[in-house]
């Protein structure tokens, strides 16, 4: 389409951004100017112009800072902006223009992005009290297919790395962040409820035959499983729906992200997602969602012991070997020394790790949150009033 219509600015972007989440960061940095150029308030090229590279001054911040007035009345664009500012400003360490940045583009996405923290509340309570031990126990038999592997948790928690190790692995394919069981569970369950998850959607759930859910999982991710024996599935919020994960699909595999919950809460709140995610736009109510969060895997781990394996970034990063072994050894494959090059792959990345993963392991986002201690004490006060962070 680009080569047709080469100076269409859409299809430069969705070009650029295949080259980025291929690896090829210099070739799309070229692109993004080049729309630029043509379309020089184009906010969204800004932004992936910043996050495609590292920035060495402030040249293209002073050039973005000239548009922000101009879209006083476009929310969006000026998250765009901001988040961009913010994300040049950190690369060149000016900590507090970051924070300020990162925090005036939080509030222009949550002017149009709500959040319904109730609906969230009653949706972990729900899951909570419903899927029990017994409930998992009660006789039905799931869809015995070994092939997938699920990595859940928070997202800019590490999952993306962990893939990329797994991946590396020669008999397991990439499947990216599907939304195949949600959709399967609302499918089989006639889910009337707008939300993307709600009571009504996991009460429907609950009664759904788990060989059906199983095999319908299984057929709509086929076209993205690969032809490999085992795949991955790395969508963050899969965590809410691992009972009916172990149920439907009891001989597959769960790897779940665990990190510093500061590091976590920052690292989402520092990041502009697309439709997902909508309590990060708020201090506070990030770090309530977090508890929220640590909570119910808390459950999880007591009800269903041994059913998913922990794997902590911050141990992972710091030496990756021994963890990458254990990893491989959970999920039952003969260890590869590739496992240990998972930068070098050259298969996509399409979430927003796509730059970070192409470079081995390091320990630079341990603690970042420390750099705005001052400007993030409603998050770490809302997590210490719930006893998560001493």
């Amino acid at each position: 389409a680009n080569a047709i219509s080469p100076k269409h600015t859409p299809f430069m972007h969705n070009l650029a951004n295949c080259l980025v989440h291929h690896g090829e960061t210099d070739k799309a940095e070229s692109l993004y100017r080049d729309i630029i150029e043509i379309w020089p308030d184009s906010s969204q090229a800004h932004w992936a112009l910043a996050t495609s590279k590292k920035s060495k001054d402030t040249s293209h911040i002073e050039e973005m800072g000239k548009y922000i007035a101009k879209n006083d009345n476009n929310p969006l664009a000026k998250s765009f902006y901001y988040y961009a500012m913010g994300k040049e400003h950190e690369d060149q360490q000016n900590w507090s223009e970051a924070f300020e940045a990162f925090q005036n583009g939080a509030k222009a996405k949550r002017s149009i992005e709500p959040f319904d923290e109730q609906l969230e509340i009653a949706t972990f309570d729900y899951l909570a009290e419903n899927f029990t031990e017994s409930w998992l126990n009660d006789g039905a038999i799931g869809c015995r297919n070994d092939a997938p592997i699920f990595v859940l948790g928070q997202p800019r928690t590490g999952t993306t790395l962990i893939e990329r190790i797994i991946t590396s692995h020669s008999d397991v394919h990439s499947a990216g962040e599907l939304q195949q069981f949600r959709l399967a569970i609302r499918r089989l369950g006639n889910t009337k409820s707008s939300k993307r998850f709600s009571p009504e959607m996991f009460d429907s759930a609950k009664m759904l035959d788990p060989e059906i859910l199983g095999k319908m999982y299984m057929q709509t991710t086929g076209k993205m499983s690969g032809d490999s024996p085992r795949f991955v599935d790395k969508l963050p919020q899969n965590y809410l729906m691992l009972p009916l994960i172990l149920k439907a699909l009891p001989k597959a595999k769960v790897v779940h992200l665990v990190r510093d919950p500061m590091d976590a809460c920052f690292a989402s709140y520092k990041q502009l997602f697309a439709d997902a995610y909508p309590h990060s736009y708020d201090q506070q109510e990030m770090a309530r969602h977090h508890v929220r969060y640590l909570k119910l895997m808390q459950v999880w781990r007591d009800r269903f012991p041994g059913r998913f394996f922990d794997i902590s970034y911050e141990e992972t990063v710091r030496d990756v070997e021994p963890h990458a072994r254990a990893l491989i050894d959970y999920l039952g494959l003969p260890w590869q020394d590739d496992c240990l090059n998972f930068h070098q792959q050259n298969s996509a990345v399409s979430t927003a790790s796509a730059v970070q993963v192409r470079q081995p392991a390091h320990t630079k986002s341990i603690g970042r949150w420390l750099k705005y201690e001052q400007q993030l004490q409603p998050m770490l006060e809302t997590l210490q009033q719930h006893d998560i962070y001493q």
